[in-house]
């Protein structure tokens, strides 16, 4: 009697990349699974992290044929943990080479930068400053050339009119004149 004809799946490469990697970081779990049997099959494979599947895959491979399974990408955890690729096919002629399984070691993340608050305790008083500056910066602009004036008749305050041209006094209700043109 003749053996039948069977598919023969089994695992010719299996990585991970990078082969250090820190908590957090990605690690891709790669596989290239070769049909060694003389029948066409349709099988499975599974990745898998300390013996919990992260993904499975479905893959049809002729008599011969190899083919790079679509690579899976793990988020590691810091510890020691075994990866583990296994392929299954019904009918398989030779199960032995179905499962190839690596250690990996991933390393604590490294020390988060705290954000500091110092850049912004620096920003609110510049910007304080500014606005002090632009407001005074605005408001001499206005009285440009216009110092303060007191009324000749009773040495209260005058304020300039920019529509007159002129100082008015409030305490006497009158305008008192230019008096820039009488100090000079």
């Amino acid at each position: 009697s003749l053996p039948q004809p069977a598919p023969d799946f089994g695992i010719k490469k299996f990585g991970i990349l990078p082969l250090t990697v820190q908590a957090g970081q990605n690690a891709v779990l790669k596989a290239t699974i070769r049909n060694a049997g003389d029948e066409e099959g349709t099988g499975t494979v599974e990745f898998l992290v300390d013996g919990l599947t992260v993904a499975t895959r479905t893959l049809t491979l002729r008599a011969g044929q190899e083919k790079d399974v679509t690579p899976q990408v793990w988020t590691a955890v810091e510890g020691n943990h075994t990866v583990t690729v296994r392929v299954s096919v019904t009918g398989d002629a030779n199960p032995s080479n179905n499962e190839e399984s690596m250690g990996i070691d991933v390393s604590p993340a490294p020390p988060q930068k705290k954000e500091s608050s110092e850049g912004i305790s620096i920003l609110y008083p510049a910007l304080g400053l500014l606005i002090v500056g632009v407001v005074a910066a605005a408001l001499l602009h206005r009285r440009r050339g216009h110092s303060a004036v007191r009324c000749p008749k009773c040495g209260s305050r005058a304020t300039y009119s920019e529509e007159y041209g002129d100082y008015y006094c409030w305490n006497c209700e009158e305008y008192v004149g230019d008096m820039r043109k009488r100090r000079e």
